[in-house]
């Protein structure tokens, strides 16, 4: 009977672990999106000041420099702040590059290595778990469980089992 507890145990573990390993491309694909939104957005923007910069004949750089170094502190910090828009987004376009030319393996590791905080909660926060399965990250994920299971019901059958008792040595 314990035998047979334990084998269905086991299996709604490794079914949880399918489950739950399979959602990992999901919220990639919901992280690349917002990613993507992103790069999308700041390059909008950051195209703008570019074609205002070549209406004074400035190429983008002399444009923030020019902002940076005027006298009021205002345009200074606007200078500032377009400065770094323009830094956050070459770097978002790296880490998009970087994760859509990762393969299936790699690109949850890719993601995690590359994320911009922000737009990883703002995925999460998002992102709801759907029934796809992958069945890459699901076998991973049933593995895992398994491996889990495995060393929990060790621990816990080695708890219930009563030590041996010696006969005494005559």
């Amino acid at each position: 009977m314990f035998r047979m507890l334990r084998d269905l145990c086991l299996l709604l573990v490794v079914i949880l672990g399918l489950t739950g390993g399979s959602q990992v491309t999901s919220f990639v694909d919901a992280y690349a999106q917002r990613l993507g939104g992103a790069v999308d957005e700041l390059d909008r923007q950051v195209t703008a000041h570019r074609t205002e910069a070549a209406a004074q004949n400035l190429t983008l750089e002399a444009y923030l420099e020019r902002h940076r170094a005027n006298a009021d502190p205002a345009i200074q910090g606007s200078g500032r702040r377009l400065t770094a828009m323009v830094e956050r987004l070459a770097d978002l376009r790296d880490a998009r590059a970087e994760l859509d030319a990762a393969g299936p393996w790699t690109r949850p590791a890719v993601a995690l290595r590359h994320s911009d905080s922000e737009i990883l909660g703002n995925a999460y926060a998002e992102w709801r778990p759907g029934l796809t399965i992958d069945p890459r990250w699901g076998l991973v994920g049933a593995g895992l469980a398994w491996m889990l299971f495995a060393a929990v019901s060790t621990l816990l059958v080695r708890g219930f089992r009563s030590p041996r008792r010696r006969a005494p040595a005559r």
